[in-house]
């Protein structure tokens, strides 16, 4: 399984996210815009999502940082070395049973709206 999706990262990001990757031996997929639409659980690799059609969605440029199937220590040792490397992604999920199926573009309305929210409060 893939640890770590990245969705529109700037280069110099996306090569310190995957140096802290291989520091930490987790594995990482740049995620290219055509791939969008796929589940995230099949962008993962999660073998009952493998066959999810890809969904239609809005094209978008933010920043996107999918965690997937991360023990805790991993998934604390990962976010101590982004905010240590100052490396923000504001959008970050957890791949989990409700997420799974969706596409990026689903995944990307909702930690949007949540990010607005909490920004609101």
């Amino acid at each position: 399984m893939t640890n770590l999706l990245l969705y529109n990262l700037p280069k110099e990001k996306e090569e310190t996210l995957a140096s802290i990757a291989r520091g930490l031996q987790l594995s990482y997929r740049v995620i290219l815009p055509e791939a969008f639409g796929e589940s995230i659980g099949k962008l993962c690799g999660a073998p009952a999502h493998e066959s999810d059609k890809a969904a239609a969605g809005l094209p978008f440029a933010d920043e996107m940082l999918v965690l997937c199937g991360l023990a805790e220590p991993q998934l604390d040792l990962l976010l101590f070395a982004l905010r240590t490397a100052k490396i923000p992604v504001r959008l970050k999920a957890v791949l989990t049973e409700q997420n799974i199926g969706w596409s990026g573009f689903a995944l990307r309305a909702a930690l949007a709206e949540e990010d607005a929210y909490l920004r609101r409060q």
